[in-house]
């Protein structure tokens, strides 16, 4: 049966591929199923999809970089963290563009994007942030779930239908 996002269904509740879903989930992974030189497997995007939906650990923020001045913005169906940073590993320049965001919480100042976890210093624009922090996060959970159906990953009962993945 074909949901209204273009995503069939089959009777075990795996969805048959949507070619549209998996190029969009394949810019998460920067490349569908090896390593390439900036992506990830397709068990790396998985398992960071499921540290972004349970939340950092006890250790995972200890020497993570921060996001001071930051903002959220849309890269094709795809969202972004652009902000001032300090502390990171590889990365000296004081503003970036994250990687594509899997999850984030503004009250714990945390985010998960496809490479690593970052702190959350003070955003750009609090108030514009909190106005739109819910349909952020119903993209991101939107995503989170097209991209366990493109690539095989175990669906929760409390998965959302995605939204916008056709």
């Amino acid at each position: 049966m074909a949901a209204a996002n273009g995503v069939s269904h089959s009777a075990t509740g795996r969805g048959d591929r949507n070619p549209r879903a998996v190029i969009r989930c394949a810019r998460l992974t920067g490349r569908a199923a090896k390593r390439g030189d900036d992506g990830m497997t397709t068990k790396e995007l998985l398992a960071a999809i499921a540290d972004a939906e349970r939340g950092p650990g006890p250790k995972d923020l200890d020497g993570a970089p921060v996001l001071t001045g930051w903002r959220l913005m849309l890269d094709g169906a795809l969202l972004r963290a652009a902000g001032d940073l300090s502390g990171h590993p590889t990365i000296s320049d004081p503003f970036v563009t994250t990687s594509p965001v899997l999850g984030f919480d503004l009250g714990a100042e945390w985010m998960r994007t496809r490479s690593r976890w970052y702190r959350l210093g003070e955003p750009d624009d609090r108030d514009h942030l909190v106005a739109t922090e819910e349909a952020a996060q119903r993209l991101l959970a939107a995503l989170r779930v097209g991209a366990r159906r493109a690539f095989g990953g175990s669906r929760s009962a409390a998965d959302p239908e995605p939204i916008g993945m056709t």
